[in-house]
C-alpha cells in the first residue's frame, strides 16, 4: 500500500537548511557506525561543526524533525503513515477535512477549529480521546473586528486551539497528507488525491465532516410547508486562484457522484470588496439537486458532523420530503396494479374506485390512456430500498 505521508514528504513541512541538516545527520550515524569515525574526522568529511557532531554523537541530541517522528510514534502516527480503518487514522481523516472547511492550520503549523460551541465540545472531547497528550480550549469570540487566520468573524463565534507542542506536529502530518495551510481564501487547493482514489468509506468520512463545515442545509419555508430552501455548497476564494477554486468544487461534486448524488455546475456569485488587502474575492458554489429523491438519497447517504443546528434543520426538511415520497411510492404501486387489471378490460374508473383512489381517477387516466407514468417509476425500487430503513 502506497504511503499518504513518507518521511520525506514530512521532512519538506521544515526549511531547507533544517532539512539539510537532517541530511548530515543520516550521514554522520552511516560514518560512525560504518567506519567509527571520531566527531573530528566527521566533521572535516562532511564540512560542518565538530560541535554539531559532538551533540549528536555524544550528548544524544538530534535534528527536530526527527524528534518530531518520534513525538508522531507517541501518537500513534508512525512514518511512513498508511491507510487504515483503525480509529486515530479515522479521527486523522475527520481533522484533514475539518481544515477545508472551518477549521484550519495557522502559518506556523498550529491547527484550530471554529464554530458553534456545541459543536467543538464534542470535536474537544474527541481530541481528548484520541490524543490524550493534547491540552484542548475553546474560546469565545465576539469582536466583529476579530481574525482568525486572516478570516475576519462577525457576531460571535468559537475557536477551539490544541495548546501544546505536538499540536503542530500533527499540523505538519495534516500539511504533508494534503491540508492547506494559511488563509484559505488565499491560497489554491485540491482534494488530495489519495482522498480522491481512495475507497469509499474514506471519501465518505471527509464529506460527512466538510459539508456539516461548509453545505448550507435546506431548511422548511414557513409560510409553504411543502417547500424547501436548496442545499448549497459555497466558498471564497481572490480572484487569482477562482480557476483552482473551480476545480476544488467540481472534485467535491465528483466525490458526490461517486455516492449517487446529482448536483449543479459551479457557479459565480457576486464580488466581494470588504477586504482590508483591498483583493476582491469570489464566493463559489454549486446546489444538491433539489428533487426530492436526489436529496432524500443525500440525507441517507451523509450526516453533517460536528454542525448539530443544520442536521437538525436538515432532518425537519426530510421528514416532509419523505413523506411527499411515500406518496410517489404509493402511485407507482398503483400504476403498476393499474396496468394489470386493464389487461381485464377494466375501465379507468372501475380501476380507481377498485385501488380506493376514486379521487384520484384523473390520474389513472393519464396513466392508463396517455402512457404518462408517475415520477420515479424507473427508480422505484431504490426508492423502496431507500424507504425501507
Amino acid at each position: 500500500m502506497k504511503p499518504i505521508v513518507t518521511f520525506e514528504d514530512f521532512l519538506k513541512t521544515y526549511p531547507e537548511k533544517t532539512q539539510e541538516l537532517v541530511k548530515i545527520y543520516f550521514k554522520t550515524m552511516n560514518l560512525r557506525k560504518k567506519y567509527g569515525y571520531g566527531s573530528k574526522k566527521i566533521a572535516k568529511l562532511l564540512d560542518i561543526s565538530r560541535h554539531t557532531i559532538d551533540d549528536w554523537l555524544y550528548e544524544g541530541q538530534i535534528p527536530k524533525p526527527i524528534k518530531a517522528t518520534k513525538s508522531l510514534q507517541q501518537m500513534k502516527l508512525t512514518l511512513p503513515f498508511v491507510v487504515s480503518k483503525n480509529p486515530r487514522f479515522k479521527f486523522f481523516v475527520k481533522l484533514l477535512a475539518f481544515s477545508f472547511g472551518d477549521g484550519g492550520i495557522t502559518s506556523n503549523f498550529r491547527p484550530y477549529f471554529t464554530g458553534k460551541e456545541v459543536d467543538l465540545k464534542i470535536l474537544k472531547e474527541e481530541i481528548k480521546y484520541i490524543f490524550p497528550s493534547f491540552r484542548c480550549k475553546i474560546i469565545k469570540i465576539k469582536n466583529k473586528n476579530a481574525k482568525i487566520n486572516g478570516r475576519t468573524i462577525k457576531g460571535t463565534s468559537f475557536i477551539l486551539n490544541l495548546q501544546n507542542n505536538g499540536s503542530c506536529i500533527l499540523g505538519r502530518l495534516l500539511y504533508a497528507a494534503g491540508a492547506p495551510k494559511g488563509n484559505k481564501v488565499l491560497i489554491p487547493f485540491l482534494v488530495p488525491s489519495w482522498i480522491m482514489n481512495g475507497e469509499k468509506w474514506i471519501k465518505k468520512l471527509f464529506l460527512n465532516v466538510l459539508l456539516g463545515n461548509e453545505v448550507q442545509a435546506p431548511r422548511i419555508d414557513k409560510s409553504r410547508s411543502a417547500c424547501f430552501s436548496c442545499c448549497i455548497f459555497r466558498m471564497t476564494k481572490i480572484e487569482k486562484f477562482k480557476n483552482t477554486q473551480k476545480q476544488f468544487l467540481n472534485q467535491i461534486k465528483k466525490l458526490l457522484e461517486d455516492f449517487g448524488i446529482q448536483s449543479s455546475e459551479v457557479e459565480e456569485d457576486s464580488p466581494r470588496k470588504e477586504r482590508k488587502d483591498g483583493q476582491i474575492s469570489y464566493p463559489l458554489y454549486f446546489r444538491i439537486q433539489k428533487n426530492k429523491l436526489n436529496l432524500y438519497r443525500f440525507y441517507k447517504e451523509f450526516k453533517l458532523l460536528y454542525a448539530k443546528g443544520k442536521q437538525e434543520d436538515f432532518n425537519d426538511a426530510i421528514r416532509v420530503v419523505k413523506k411527499s415520497l411515500e406518496k410517489e411510492l404509493l402511485k407507482n404501486e398503483w400504476y403498476v396494479k393499474g396496468q394489470k387489471l386493464r389487461t381485464r378490460k377494466w375501465g379507468c374508473r372501475r380501476i380507481a374506485r377498485y385501488l380506493g383512489v376514486p379521487k384520484r381517477r384523473s390520474m389513472i387516466d393519464g396513466w392508463l390512456r396517455y402512457n404518462q407514468k408517475p415520477i420515479y417509476f424507473n427508480q422505484r425500487e431504490e426508492l423502496k430500498e431507500l424507504l425501507k430503513n
